[in-house]
């Protein structure tokens, strides 16, 4: 028990601020986690400062690791595996001296690069303030040989397949040495680097830059209270970025689209450093330098962009190197769970590794999108014009390898196209029809089976075809009318070609037909967990956290099917707010007593329509402040909000308050906000009609006046006609039989709902009402699935006139309060 308490004060003191005891015992849970090297689920509510949890614990975790030198084997391991005790005494031994080795490196390390920091800025100092006219004439005259060169070479062979192989570099080459120069590079990079391979890696994954943002300002305050001795280092953070945040290299930045960014900062770079059409701040020592800027200092993604441009060196790659060396990284989901990007940026995976998946309920739409592709006969067509132009510049010049390898790439395009021409032939009375196929039987019906994709694959990216395409179609301003989105569509067909590497029992290809634009194929994954089983497998512990992830199910059927129940640690924490501070309602009958039950084929009732008008018409007399309506589908609250501006009921409800419909167009949400929150404040309350799922329903906080009661009109099943669902779930069903289709939508509605109802109660002092208006609400399963600490405050009641008593009372007990 006194240990107990030990526990909480260490983590107590590690936070910046007084700590909730929900955020005392997130921690505590999420350290365990790691020590035993589990899998883990978290649950805090949103408001309960879930992401200053995540860094305390971590944080925590880490520091301890440093003072233990990270010896945890116990000798019981060594009586398991008959060894004697003398025997596992050594190899402790030698474990903590290695690790003592790596710690002391590490602070050394630190030391040495603040030091080369102040060096760095005096040298910088002294230079501009000195004219030195021999090295001046020495770097004209460099500057003269390059461009005598460039005017004499031939600008074709810039897109010339040659048979090297080139491949994305994450470090630099040497400006010395000759054809074997990049691996004498890696030989050097690896004295310098590799030395902090042993040492624990954090890393902690969300889903936008903006959030990692956030987090990373959480971190600093954290790091900042915690105690760092001499022996324990100061833990290196590193954000990563993409190139197209990064990229300051004007010429390559000012592309619209980040893969043909990526693709041009790769073709730069690929030349040797300071050689004609080389990128001008691709250089080692920059690299070096702000790789020690970042190891000494926490930078967000706009400081690092701006001190690249002060030093003229790449950020990027800067970022890049300084990855082997950061104990804590913040990065997006693709950079970790996309193994390109992942072996891109070299991102080391071993047993003392650690991954935070923070907002995990999208991890599964992640993968899926990030494994899948989609391009249509337009984009194949102007990939094949691309082709072909290639071919006619370069035939006589192409090895005959690559020749072959070209007309094999040409043959696979031309057998797309007639696919498609051939299937809009087909009479059909349908605007639209789809068909699906396992991948086996569309590249036979393609009649290109004997053709070896895997080969085909590793020549494209092995060769980086696509940037040399684009590249001799700008050069030659080849391009169709349509420009850019030539370009883009290239990029979709050499993308769509890369996911058809992937096994082809887990994946599909939709085909859908439409007589007005034409044909598109999809690779549809059905099972993308494999691609997180491998980083499960390699890493000490990795953690799901989330404001809710209910239902469970979606996540340990999905993502951790391959792993035993026992390794799966699930822990739902309560909300820091009081009881009394939230009201959750089923409202399974409005104030004339019609049974409210809004499925597909009754949801446009007029009845059931005029019923719900009432309802929203009691609610405003009762809430102030704001009233946000939720609707499964935006063509569901366009249908019923145009039936109730032609009766009275909606005069009554303007009478009452503003109101506002979130918009389908991205550009004009922001507008809309903020005339609702204008509404809110200014005229004391707004009706907002929002849809689960849309732009309103996650995202944006509807906190204090800008929520106050939140309605859940229906249950969002998703449509299960839909043919991608459909192959989705029976895949499902195939791999776990115990499980029904019914149970997999029926998670699916649910933890959309889950979502939308986060976003009422904002911190602490926030209070407000939700109302699931729909009597299916009430079925036995649907309330065990809703969040545990709201399912223990749930009032179910057939009588509006309980549900409106209640909501008057329970706002009339703020009515003294003053706004939060």
């Amino acid at each position: 028990m006194e240990k107990k308490e030990t526990d909480l004060q260490t983590i107590s003191s590690s936070f910046p601020c007084v700590p909730y005891s929900v955020q005392l015992e997130f921690c505590k849970k999420l350290m365990q986690i790691i020590e035993s090297g589990s899998i883990g689920i978290l649950e805090s509510p949103t408001g309960t400062g879930k992401s200053l949890s995540i860094v305390c614990g971590v944080l925590t975790w880490l520091r301890q690791y440093y003072e233990n030198n990270g010896v945890e084997k116990e000798t019981k391991e060594a009586q398991e595996t008959g060894e004697p005790a003398w025997v596992a005494e050594f190899e402790n031994s030698m474990r903590k001296t290695q690790t003592e080795r790596a710690i002391l490196r590490v602070a050394r390390r630190s030391s040495l690069r603040k030091h080369r920091m102040l060096l760095n800025q005096v040298t910088v100092q002294k230079t501009s303030l000195e004219t030195v006219p021999n090295k001046k004439h020495k770097s004209n005259d460099s500057r003269n040989f390059r461009e005598s060169k460039l005017v004499v070479a031939d600008p074709d062979e810039e897109f010339l397949l040659s048979d090297a192989v080139v491949r994305d570099t994450s470090v630099m080459l040497p400006q010395t040495g000759p054809s074997n120069a990049r691996s004498s590079r890696n030989e050097e990079t690896s004295e310098e680097e590799d030395e902090f391979e042993e040492l624990p890696r954090i890393y902690y994954c969300t889903r936008t830059h903006s959030q990692l943002s956030q987090f990373e300002e959480e971190v600093k305050r954290t790091i900042s209270n915690m105690q760092w001795s001499e022996k324990i280092p100061f833990p290196s953070v590193l954000i990563l970025s993409s190139r197209k945040n990064l990229c300051i290299n004007e010429k390559v930045s000012s592309l619209s689209n980040a893969s043909l960014i990526n693709e041009r900062c790769m073709e730069l770079t690929s030349k040797e450093p300071g050689s004609s059409g080389s990128c001008p701040y691709y250089h080692l020592e920059g690299q070096r330098d702000l790789r020690d800027c970042l190891n000494s200092e926490i930078l967000d993604i706009e400081e690092l962009s701006n001190l690249g441009k002060a030093k003229k060196a790449c950020p990027y790659y800067g970022m890049k190197r300084a990855i082997k060396s950061s104990q804590f990284i913040l990065l997006p989901y693709q950079s970790l769970l996309h193994k390109p990007t992942r072996e891109s940026l070299h991102l080391p995976l071993h047993s003392n590794c650690v991954v935070v998946f923070d907002e995990a309920h999208h991890v599964i739409e992640a993968l899926n999108d990030m494994y899948g592709a989609e391009t249509n006969t337009e984009q194949i067509r102007s990939c094949l014009l691309g082709l072909e132009t290639y071919l006619e510049y370069y035939e006589t010049r192409l090895s005959s390898l690559n020749l072959f390898m070209l007309r094999q790439f040409h043959s696979f395009l031309d057998s797309l196209t007639k696919f498609a021409s051939l299937h809009m032939k087909i009479p059909s009375d349908d605007e639209e029809t789809q068909n699906v196929f396992s991948v086996e039987d569309f590249v036979i019906r393609l009649g290109v089976d004997n053709l070896n994709i895997f080969k085909l694959n590793e020549f494209l990216e092995s060769k980086c075809l696509h940037y040399k395409l684009v590249g001799l179609l700008k050069s030659k301003s080849l391009s169709d009318s349509r420009g850019t989105d030539s370009y883009q569509g290239i990029h979709a067909v050499f993308h769509f070609i890369q996911t058809l590497k992937q096994p082809y029992s887990k994946s599909r290809i939709i085909v859908k037909f439409r007589k007005d634009v034409g044909c598109t194929f999809r690779l549809l994954v059905l099972h993308a967990a494999n691609n997180l089983t491998e980083i499960i497998s390699s890493v000490r512990s990795v953690v799901f956290a989330g404001g809710t992830l209910e239902p469970l199910r979606d996540i340990k059927l999905r993502l951790l099917g391959a792993f035993e129940d026992s390794r799966i640690v699930h822990c739902a924490f309560d909300h820091v707010i009081p009881d009394n501070h939230i009201l959750p309602m089923i409202v399974s009958r409005g104030p004339t007593r019609i049974p409210l039950e809004f499925t597909y084929t009754t949801r446009r009732s007029e009845f059931l329509i005029q019923e719900l008008g009432r309802i929203l018409l009691n609610v405003c007399r009762v809430v102030p402040g704001g009233v946000v309506m939720f609707f499964s589908s935006y063509s569901y609250c366009s249908y019923v909000v145009n039936y109730l501006e032609q009766t009275d009921i909606w005069k009554s409800l303007e009478r009452q308050k503003p109101i506002f419909k979130e918009p389908q167009e991205s550009l004009e949400l922001n507008d809309m906000l903020e005339k609702y929150k204008q509404a809110v404040y200014r005229q004391h309350g707004g009706i907002l009609f929002a849809v689960i799922g849309g732009k309103l329903s996650e995202g944006i906080n509807f906190q204090d006046d800008l929520g106050r009661c939140i309605i859940i009109v229906g249950l969002p099943y998703p449509n299960h006609l839909n043919i991608e669902l459909q192959e989705s779930i029976n895949y499902i069903t195939e791999m776990f039989p115990s499980v029904s289709k019914n149970e997999i939508l029926e998670d699916m509605c649910m933890k959309l709902v889950n979502q939308t109802i986060g976003r009422t109660i904002r911190h602490v002092a926030d209070y407000g009402a939700v109302l699931l208006v729909d009597q299916r609400f009430d079925r036995p399963a649907i309330p065990n699935k809703l969040p545990k600490w709201l399912r223990r405050r749930l009032v179910v009641t057939e009588d509006f006139g309980v549900v409106l008593s209640s909501l008057a009372e329970f706002f009339r007990n703020f009515r003294n309060k003053l706004p939060v």
